[in-house]
């Protein structure tokens, strides 16, 4: 197996429990708040996958969706604390925790075209362990004034980066046995052969990037559609 070069969490729904300290905007339910910071606690279901050079579609091997095997999407999950200030910029503290997997047996129908990927039979999957930091953008309320006697839009679109910690374990299917294969070296790394495969350590950094939309459902549950993509240096 080469390089994970990312994994997706997707069409996440976060129901957030939210206690609004701030939005000096507008009033709601006959309360009045007057604080700029609004804190937020949450979690998340949603989706997982990743593109390797395992599985994929005919042809050669290509970069991004070309390759990406919709079957092979597990279900995520994540925590988070949030806090925005009004409302236009959030720093977010979240653990997510999913599954990623792939494997050449995908290529079954149109192994005449892959170059013996299928024939060679891999196969992967690893438990995802990921904490992250990272800034919300909420455009609507930056390059827009409203009026304080208004309510604000209740849907507020925004980008999202940051940076992430994260934990996993590739394994592959072998006699009916799942069996780890960083300890294997199974492109050599810590041969006296290869003095240039060094083992790959199992907790390693991400850069998370995403979009997402957050619409107030009450003054204390907002409901969240996001995708973010997570850019990695694995092998």
């Amino acid at each position: 197996m080469k390089r994970i070069t990312f994994f997706v969490s997707s069409l996440i729904l976060l129901t957030a429990l939210s206690e609004r300290v701030s939005a000096q905007y507008y009033f709601y339910d006959s309360k009045y708040y007057d604080s700029p910071i609004m804190f937020e606690i949450g979690a998340s279901v949603g989706a997982m996958n990743c593109l390797t050079d395992l599985g994929g579609n005919k042809g050669i091997g290509k970069k991004f969706v070309k390759d990406l095997n919709l079957g092979k999407t597990s279900v995520a999950g994540s925590i988070f604390l949030s806090a925005t200030f009004q409302d236009m910029i959030a720093l977010r503290l979240e653990a997510t925790f999913g599954q990623v997997k792939a494997d050449d047996a995908v290529l079954r129908k149109v192994k005449a075209s892959t170059f013996g990927r299928y024939e060679r039979n891999l196969s992967f999957r690893s438990n995802i362990t990921e904490f992250m930091l990272a800034t919300e953008i909420h455009p609507l309320y930056i390059f827009n004034k409203y009026d304080e006697d208004k309510a604000p839009p209740r849907t507020s679109p925004y980008l999202l980066a940051g940076v992430g910690f994260f934990s996993f374990k590739p394994q592959t299917r072998a006699n009916g046995t799942w069996v780890d294969l960083q300890p294997l070296s199974t492109e050599g790394q810590g041969f006296a052969e290869y003095p240039d495969r060094k083992p790959y350590k199992l907790q390693q950094m991400s850069i998370p990037v995403g979009i997402g939309a957050k619409y107030e459902l009450s003054s204390t549950i907002n409901l969240r559609a996001e995708f973010v993509y997570r850019i990695l240096s694995t092998d």
